[in-house]
């Protein structure tokens, strides 16, 4: 025997218009007043119709604050997301500042050794000027005082760009400067 199939709940199984219409099989003895059933069923239908207006509209809130839910979530990913990113910039910000930190103490480290090689060369043409007091032509004491001195200033150089190459690459551009800066004070 087939099994009747459940009815889809769309809404009531009785609307207003059903109970309006309903009719009563007349009673000989102690039946109701047609009258009095008939404003009855009246006032129940306008009151189902009230109520399911009502229930339509309650709905209709319902789906709105079920959108709102849903953009009140999509908001809060957003912002979590967003404070993640923060954290995530705030941490770079702190490794830059780390590196700038680091990258200034080695440009100072660098013009200190500027500064000592200058004060070598000082020293070596000092005592070029010494030794050419005393030995050899002015002109081969020259020639071995500027050679010797050439020397310096390329190797003060070359300890420098060594020195600036274990640098991030980001600070590339700032080091090449001042690597032109100390070629022209060392190489003239």
């Amino acid at each position: 025997m087939a099994r009747p199939k459940p009815r889809a709940k769309k809404g009531p199984s009785i609307t207003p218009i059903d109970i309006k219409n309903k009719e009563f099989k007349g009673a000989l003895f102690g039946g109701y007043k047609k009258e009095e059933v008939r404003q009855f069923l009246e006032q129940v239908a306008n009151e189902m119709s009230n109520l399911l207006k009502l229930n339509k509209e309650l709905e209709g809130q319902l789906t709105q604050m079920r959108v709102k839910l849903l953009e009140a979530e999509e908001m809060k990913t957003d912002y979590e997301k967003l404070q993640d990113r923060m954290l995530i910039l705030e941490g770079e910000v702190e490794a830059y500042k780390k590196e700038n930190e680091e990258l200034k103490a080695r440009i100072d480290e660098l013009e200190n050794l500027v500064e000592e090689l200058k004060s070598q060369i000082e020293e070596k043409d000092a005592r070029i000027e010494e030794l050419s007091r005393g030995a050899g032509t002015p002109d081969e004491i020259i020639d071995v005082a500027v050679s010797a001195a050439e020397k310096l200033k390329v190797k003060a150089l070359e300890e420098m760009e060594k020195e600036f190459s274990n640098l991030p690459p980001s600070f590339r551009p700032m080091i090449n400067k001042i690597l032109n800066r100390i070629r022209k004070e060392i190489l003239g």
